[in-house]
């Protein structure tokens, strides 16, 4: 994929002619942008209400790309912006909040909707050098009803550039007191022996044109559990998964050993071939993302769960094996120490099926 320098283009053909498109495309985009998109309702755990994303179409999603690329060439955050930054996860950010007395986890309201194509307009001008024309033909390719779009591949990294001045204030303010900070996408955390008050916090925020999601602030304090975007941080030397979804995990690979994974999908209510099917994926990935997590754990779940499929005649999704070695950087000849003395001891007997 070909990069462009965005500070050479000059008017709406400069602009197709780097995006691999046709002025005309583009002018239909700025025209018709609701046509571009689609509106997914994906429902929420524990609300009413779904949460409204937008699927791109191919022709715009493409565009959006080059967008995407070109940008991500131009521009480095720095460490305290962890969501959709290459080689930062949920884990790097997790991991900045290790072993802290307070751990403080706030949510901004509907982040991508807060942000209005204004702000987009300014980053495309002050921050990657467009023109004034040139910034309001990407603003309006990038966004939808005058806002960002959940579920544009361009949507976080531009807000992340909105934020750039918010990020720092926020530092400011957990400097001073002494905790650190860490942004990804939507999901706010300071951490430390003291963390600021949400007052403060809510007012620096609410000074940017964002709000607090009152639903969503949690102090969590030392000796209780303590998460930061899913993962547990208690322990002073890595991210752990928490101990339910293990222990989830550990039961449901001893019964689906032990009695066969179609018998045990039935008694928990499974049975038709595409649910059984999309139970099989969600394993295979929940396994295959351990391993960026916590690969020793990781590596005893999948050698039972490949075990488990070489005995229902299903295919090896992978060899744990060479998966482990690729998080640990371990030899071929060296095997760990932990790993498990065969899959009857993944769970526990004693347990009721």
């Amino acid at each position: 994929m070909n990069y462009f320098d965005f500070e050479k283009l000059d008017n709406i053909k400069d602009v197709a002619g780097v995006l691999g498109c046709q002025p005309n495309f583009i002018q239909y985009v700025l025209d018709y942008p609701a046509s571009c998109y689609k509106s997914l309702c994906v429902p929420r755990k524990r609300r009413s209400e779904p949460r409204i994303v937008y699927e791109v179409n191919d022709n715009l999603k493409n565009i959006h790309k080059n967008i995407l690329t070109s940008i991500a060439a131009k521009v480095d955050f720095p460490e305290y912006v962890q969501g959709f930054v290459s080689k930062r996860s949920i884990v790097t950010n997790a991991s900045i909040h290790l072993g802290r007395r307070y751990v403080l986890n706030l949510d901004i309201k509907d982040f991508f909707e807060s942000i209005k194509i204004d702000k987009v307009v300014q980053v495309f001008e002050e921050l990657l050098g467009c023109n004034q024309e040139v910034a309001s033909i990407f603003a309006q390719v990038c966004t939808l009803n005058e806002c960002l779009v959940q579920g544009a591949n361009t949507s976080p990294i531009l807000a992340n550039l909105v934020c750039i001045e918010l990020d720092k204030k926020l530092v400011e303010i957990g400097q001073e007191y002494g905790c650190s900070y860490s942004r990804y996408a939507d999901d706010i955390t300071f951490s430390g022996e003291e963390v600021p008050k949400k007052k403060k916090i809510s007012r620096c925020i609410e000074s940017y044109g964002f709000k607090l999601n009152p639903d969503k602030w949690k102090c969590q304090c030392r000796g209780k559990p303590q998460y930061v975007t899913g993962l547990t941080v208690f322990d002073e030397v890595m991210p752990r998964l928490p101990k339910q979804v293990k222990m989830q995990l550990r039961q449901l690979l001893y019964y689906a050993y032990k009695y066969g994974l179609e018998d045990h999908l039935e008694k928990i209510g499974i049975q038709d071939p595409d649910s059984i099917g999309l139970y099989i994926l969600r394993i295979d990935g929940l396994i295959a993302f351990m391993y960026s997590v916590e690969p020793k754990c990781a590596y005893q779940f999948d050698t039972t769960w490949q075990a488990i499929r070489i005995k229902e005649n299903l295919k090896q999704s992978r060899d744990p094996s060479k998966l482990f070695r690729k998080w640990q950087g371990q030899q071929s000849s060296s095997y760990p120490s932990f790993v498990a003395q065969g899959v009857q001891e993944v769970g526990s007997s004693s347990q009721v099926h």
